[in-house]
């Protein structure tokens, strides 16, 4: 709530403009759009019996942005783009 009441911003569009796409970020957000949920995995859980169950698939969680997105966690990225952001706390 403060990055957005002092920036004038949603917390995902500050993210977006002040570190995302300076970094080249490009598939990073707090939703998974659609047409790149293909790329996306699911996950699985230890199910009851001992075996996997889906726990939640492409068009489950990442599909819609959350309520209340969260600057703890909640974000949804590929290798090449969390490379980006490790690059950057290295230097």
């Amino acid at each position: 709530m403060l990055v957005a009441r002092v920036s004038g911003a949603t917390f995902p569009e500050f993210l977006s403009e002040r570190v995302f796409v300076p970094l080249g970020m490009v598939d990073t957000a707090f939703v998974v759009p659609a047409e790149k949920r293909d790329r996306f995995t699911s996950y699985y859980r230890t199910g009851a019996a001992g075996g996997l169950e889906l726990a939640d698939g492409p068009d489950g969680q990442w599909s819609s942005l959350p309520a209340f997105p969260s600057g703890g966690g909640g974000l949804a990225g590929t290798v090449d783009d969390w490379y980006a952001f490790s690059r950057l706390l290295l230097a």
